[in-house]
């Protein structure tokens, strides 16, 4: 596994579903583990299995994997996210703005996020 070798803090595997993202990934993870590294693994596809590969339930909060010390895991869910950040954005001008203000605002940054497409069955990112 020579590209494990000077490794960047972050490592991102990207690509078409099908492609082996996960199995890559997660192969990484446990590698880099079993040298001590500490590993924060993150997916932010809709259809996430790295649970499924670990054998425990992960979700929406950094979760520490029980079969493998030094690896933690977190399943972000992109629709929710960009719906927590939206109203982050928002919900302290609510009261504040006219309705019709805060309305406009969010449509106006709605309009700016592209459409969500529905998911590939074998579309995994880790």
């Amino acid at each position: 596994m020579q590209f494990l070798e000077n490794l960047p803090p972050y490592i991102f595997f990207t690509g078409k579903g099908g492609v082996g993202k996960t199995s890559l990934s997660c192969a990484t993870a446990l590698k880099l583990a079993s040298e001590g590294k500490k590993v924060l693994l993150v997916s932010t596809d809709p259809a996430s299995n790295v649970g499924q590969v670990f054998g425990q339930r992960i979700g929406n909060q950094i979760t520490e994997l029980a079969a493998v010390p030094g690896v933690s895991a977190l399943e972000i869910e992109p629709q929710a996210a960009a719906q927590q950040y939206r109203e982050r954005i928002v919900g302290p001008v609510r009261g504040v703005l006219s309705d019709d203000i805060v309305r406009r605002s969010r449509s106006s940054f709605l309009e700016r996020v592209p459409p969500k497409s529905p998911p590939s069955t074998s579309s995994r990112r880790c």
